[in-house]
């Protein structure tokens, strides 16, 4: 091992570093002497290369998916059994190569996880993390572009990880005492219920339990000991010694368990939902002053953060289907989670997006807080979700009743309509290319892979100026000016207010004051601009 190698074990960071990093050498060095031996003048020796180069391309990508693809038709399990299999496996295995090995009694899936015995998988599973991505994008060049841009994030993330990560006393240690007692898979070490002496016991058992020598091996003993007496695990699962016994040199057979994935992912999603959905009322109900824009860039993030989520939970619903769960099970299981409304479990099971009207609580203490600060203010200022109000129904009907599983959020039609109204100024028309209700509009039509490449942080997407192409793209093209008829007389006030306000219609009315303003109150504004008696 090389000095690095030495050094980083000395870290609290990497686990098992010697055997990725000698894998890695091996390799590169049995391809350099492949290449020099192919090269040679002498027949025997570039034969002997071929073979060579041809052996470890055998080796390292041929045998994993010959023996997947055979166990697959041995089996008759197909590829959207393999891709649902994917989404319930835990995550140190949804790169693995994974070979099916049959079926339990209530026809869900067994598998192997090939890579725990492939001494080559470091060198190929980054490869199948860009494959996977893919395989979950839409067939169209963005998604797909998007989709290996986020498969190669996972790839470099498969190549850094055993060098990167929390060594296993460092993990243990922090989820005991930093992360107050939950691990990163989000498992709990101790309660908050705990007293002070429980909590410290825990935290010394969950270091020493990471600590133990061969933990992998004596949980395998373990589980062959159950199969042989009968006894059932601690989630009664049921252990087969035909399953277990392989295990000793690492084939043991899995049991999917799509059941009990849909109870964790069910959680998981109701928990998302509710956060996506108070990105856009926590911030407007602290009592200040906002403006419609304010209130619709609001509504147009948190609305795709849901859609995100939503997207995602029909994307599991739909791999528990591809395993043998039946729909009545799959609404009977989701149907459990407290806070989840009717109408959010019908558009899951029929893969339909419905976007989320503002709440009457919402509205009502929009129209109080506005209410306050006008008296306070001694001012007059329309209430901002009213005036955001046919924004936000147009948002709604024009993305009502998308396919969850093949269609995106749009809000770019809005964008557009915007601009031409004069309410932002374009890109072509000499706009500031800093217009952040603008890059913010782009930003939430924007496909997951693309905002995870920013991970999820919009200040970094907006520097990046990635949206300004769009912004160019979606700007609608100015006529050629006409000559028009002489207009009639106005005064200085009403042509210098025109030109400070670009919003101002023929009736010498904005869009805003139109649609607010008593005729009385639009007179008095008609007579400050010079344009009335």
């Amino acid at each position: 091992m090389g000095r690095f190698g030495r050094a980083l074990r000395l870290s609290p960071l990497g686990n098992f570093i010697a055997f990725p990093l000698e894998i890695m050498r091996t390799g590169s060095n049995i391809l350099d002497q492949s290449i020099k031996e192919m090269t040679s003048n002498i027949p025997e020796i570039a034969a002997l290369g071929r073979k060579r180069f041809a052996s470890f391309g055998l080796t390292v990508g041929a045998i994993p998916q010959v023996t997947a693809e055979t166990f697959k038709a041995i089996h008759n399990v197909s590829n959207e059994e393999m891709e649902g299999l994917r989404r319930i496996v835990p995550e140190w295995s949804k790169n693995s190569t994974l070979v099916p090995r049959g079926r339990d009694k209530n026809g869900y899936l067994k598998y192997t996880d090939f890579s725990y015995s492939n001494a080559y998988d470091t060198l190929i599973r980054p490869i199948q993390a860009i494959f996977n991505s893919i395989a979950e994008g839409k067939n169209d060049a963005i998604s797909l572009k998007a989709s290996l841009g986020n498969g190669l994030q996972q790839g470099a993330r498969e190549i850094l990880e055993p060098f990167a990560s929390e060594s296993i006393f460092t993990e243990a240690l922090l989820d005991s005492v930093i992360r107050d007692g939950v691990g990163k898979d989000g498992r709990r070490v101790w309660s908050e219920a705990d007293e002070p002496f429980v909590k410290v016991v825990k935290s010394f058992g969950h270091i020493g339990k990471a600590m133990v020598p061969m933990q992998s091996t004596f949980n395998q003993l373990v589980r062959l000991e159950k199969s042989i007496t009968g006894r059932p695990g601690r989630y009664g699962e049921e252990f087969n010694l035909s399953d277990e016994l392989p295990g000793l040199w690492g084939f043991r057979s899995i049991q999917a368990n799509p059941e009990r994935s849909l109870v964790y992912k069910t959680t998981s999603f109701n928990s998302n939902l509710k956060k996506a959905e108070n990105l856009f009322t926590s911030p407007l109900l602290r009592g200040g002053r906002v403006s419609s824009d304010d209130i619709l860039n609001g509504y147009q993030y948190s609305e795709s953060r849901r859609f995100h989520i939503l997207k995602e939970m029909a994307k599991d619903i739909e791999a528990m289907k591809h395993l043998g769960m039946s729909d009545a099970k799959i609404r009977k299981e989701i149907s459990k989670r407290r806070g989840l409304g009717k109408d959010v479990i019908n558009n899951l099971m029929l893969g339909r997006y419905v976007p989320k009207r503002p709440s009457n609580f919402f509205t009502q203490r929009m129209s109080e807080i506005n209410r306050d600060l006008n008296r306070q203010q001694g001012v007059s200022v329309p209430n901002p979700y009213l005036v955001a109000l046919p924004s936000i129904n147009q948002i709604i009907n024009q993305n009502r009743n998308l396919d969850l599983l093949n269609d995106n959020i749009n809000f770019s039609q809005l964008a557009a309509e915007g601009m031409a109204q004069g309410g932002r100024v374009g890109m072509e028309d000499g706009g500031e290319p800093g217009d952040k209700a603008l890059a913010a509009n782009i930003w939430a039509t924007e496909p997951e892979q693309v905002k995870q490449a920013f991970n999820y942080d919009f200040e970094q997407y907006f520097a990046s100026g990635v949206w300004m192409e769009k912004a160019q793209m979606q700007a609608p093209k100015q006529p050629e000016p006409q000559a028009s008829p002489q207009s009639p007389q106005v005064s200085a006030n009403a042509i210098q207010d025109m030109k400070v306000n670009t919003n101002v219609m023929q009736t010498g009315l904005t869009p805003t004051e139109h649609a607010l303003l008593s005729p009385e109150e639009q007179g008095i504004r008609l007579r400050q601009r010079g344009m009335g008696r």
